[in-house]
């Protein structure tokens, strides 16, 4: 899946495009899977990793989200969309097999978010973090992306390529408003 600051700058570029929303409440849902050590739940898993079904039930969370505030639930939303995009073109796509083969993989490529973060910093620009975290159950989350946003120096990529994750972002910001004006018109 991708790093946490990748979802915020993923939500953020996504913000332009998205009239009559509260910004606060779409970005802190766009974080929000990932402030729970439970994933399985928060991200709505369906399918196993062995036979390669897993995925994001994206129409279970909608059917579950719907007395959610609007803007929260939209960017949850395009958290789930970003990370079944993950799932499915790196993760089952060859990466699951290289963590099987080599376990020290996963975390050469947790260190290649950090090399990363540089980079999303220069698209994040300058971001007021202290309008986050008025949520007491994601200030921990925003506080860690707000010091991996601090980093001013690209790192070493071991396993991805940096366009490879400028790609992953500049799809999902695509893709997902794409699925998240879909969702909204549903709405109006």
């Amino acid at each position: 899946m991708g790093s946490h600051l990748m979802h915020l700058v993923i939500a953020n570029e996504m913000l332009p495009a998205l009239s009559e929303i509260d910004e606060v409440a779409f970005l802190l849902g766009s974080l929000a899977p990932d402030a729970t050590t439970d994933k399985e739940a928060s991200h709505y898993y369906a399918g196993r990793h062995d036979d390669l079904s897993r995925r994001l039930d994206l129409s279970q969370y909608w059917i579950d989200s719907k007395e959610e505030d609007f803007s929260y639930r939209l960017g949850y939303y395009a958290h789930l969309v970003a990370d079944e995009i993950w799932l499915q073109g790196f993760y089952k796509g060859w990466l699951k097999e290289l963590i099987t083969q080599d376990p020290s993989k996963q975390a050469a490529y947790y260190a290649d978010f950090d090399a990363h973060n540089a980079r999303l910093s220069d698209r994040l620009g300058m971001f007021d973090f202290e309008r986050l975290k008025g949520n007491p159950e994601l200030v921990e989350l925003v506080e860690k992306i707000e010091r991996d946003a601090a980093m001013t120096e690209e790192g070493t990529y071991t396993m991805f390529l940096p366009h490879q994750l400028d790609g992953y972002v500049d799809t999902c910001v695509r893709r997902c408003l794409e699925m998240v004006k879909r969702k909204r018109a549903m709405l109006v």
